[in-house]
């Protein structure tokens, strides 16, 4: 973070750097959950009293849940990261 501040990043550019790999690896971590987790539910079925195993709905909920936290975690490292001073973060480097 520091040598792309030092050659001209923005503290805007830094942030959103961070929370685009944040990101990705969120959507990394839903795409590989999702299907476990259906998969899981229908051998579940059977404990489930009342409940469908297979709703769709509650699925794409618990996502946009999983990447509003993940985003939410990221947020401080990024502003961490844009608030840093390029020579400081130079010399530890």
């Amino acid at each position: 973070m520091g040598i792309r501040m030092a050659v001209g990043a923005s503290r805007r550019g830094v942030t959103a750097l961070v929370l685009r790999e944040t990101a990705k690896v969120t959507v990394l971590g839903i795409l590989i959950g999702l299907p476990v987790a259906f998969g899981l539910a229908r051998a579940a079925r059977a404990l489930l009293y009342g409940m469908r195993a297979d709703d769709i709905r509650v699925f794409l909920l618990v996502a946009v849940v999983l990447l509003a936290v993940g985003l939410g975690a990221g947020l401080a490292p990024a502003r961490r990261a844009a608030r840093l001073e390029p020579i400081a973060a130079l010399r530890t480097e």
